[in-house]
């Protein structure tokens, strides 16, 4: 059986598909599984490689997070890390979550993450176990997280898959009363793209709506209040090269 469980929903194929692999494949805990929830119809290249399994879902275009969802419920691993198919994890990514999370009181571990502008380093500021002071103003990544998959269950009926996202599920495992370790080590290269699909002006408005509708639903009415700036002043340009 693995003792860490990847999964990558894929939607690129290419260079940034590549490069996630390949870091994936490079990890220094080799006993893995990578779970690849392919919904790209277009592929033409698939990786044969032992510790990938490929699962088309080719139906429709889903939403990343019910990819995610399909692959945790194929997931053989108790500890799951949540991929994104462009970014590159580092090398030590899976047996720095396997060692601190297989006999651990904790149901997950927070890391830090790099940029690809000059490898810059962004902390998460994870401030204890006060989820609603750690989500206020501070960016977190999904991809960055590392979870026992007993613990993403957990999350699941309070939110039956509804979203495994950053924000929305941190808010939902402290419904659950889940607890995380922040760790100050950075775990995954984040790249940063201009003009991608997440630039379009309906995209940006869809995030916005989303973070409003989880401060409305939580209670927390300063809920990721820097990334919500963010995408608002994303949408502004973008609404504005677009008048």
């Amino acid at each position: 059986m693995p003792k860490v469980s990847f999964i990558l929903p894929s939607v690129r194929e290419g260079f940034e598909f590549n490069r996630c692999i390949k870091s994936l494949l490079n990890q220094t805990l080799e006993n893995i599984e990578i779970i690849v929830i392919n919904n790209n119809p277009d592929r033409k290249e698939f990786i044969s490689e032992p510790r990938i399994r490929w699962a088309n879902n080719f139906e429709k275009k889903f939403p990343v997070s019910t990819l995610f969802n399909h692959g945790v419920s194929m997931a053989e691993s108790e500890i799951i890390c949540l991929q994104n198919d462009d970014d590159a994890a580092e090398k030590f990514k899976a047996e720095l979550f396997w060692y601190f999370l297989k006999d651990s009181e904790f149901d997950g571990i927070i890391t830090d993450f790099y940029t690809n502008d000059g490898g810059k380093i962004i902390p998460c500021r994870a401030i204890g176990y006060d989820y609603k002071t750690m989500l206020m103003g501070n960016y977190i990544a999904f991809q960055t997280i590392g979870w026992k998959k007993s613990a993403l269950k957990k999350i699941s009926t309070i939110a039956p898959y509804r979203q495994i996202w950053d924000y929305a599920t941190l808010l939902y495992a402290g419904q659950a009363g889940l607890k995380l370790r922040k760790l100050d080590i950075p775990t995954e290269t984040i790249f940063l793209h201009n003009g991608n699909m997440h630039r379009s002006v309906d995209g940006l408005k869809a995030k916005i709506a989303e973070y409003y509708r989880l401060r409305e639903e939580m209670g927390i009415p300063n809920l990721a209040q820097m990334k919500v700036k963010h995408w608002e002043a994303k949408l502004a340009k973008a609404e504005s090269a677009y008048a």
